[in-house]
């Protein structure tokens, strides 16, 4: 079975959370912070970790 950590960037905050949860596990002030906290648990679970932050794709022309 594969499994996923996430760190998702929402409204100014860090959120670790894993793909079997529907709710955050840890929440950061930094960036730094949650990714140093979810490699460990990605580590620990065997998992994969996945990095999403709030990017602006759309083109304001």
């Amino acid at each position: 079975m594969f499994r996923t950590v996430f760190v998702i960037a929402k409204s100014g905050i860090w959120l670790v959370k894993s793909e079997e949860r529907n709710h955050p596990t840890q929440f950061f002030t930094s960036q730094k912070a949650a990714i140093a906290y979810a490699r460990e648990v990605a580590k620990m679970l065997k998992a994969d970790l996945v990095i999403r932050t709030n990017v602006n794709t759309s083109d304001n022309k």
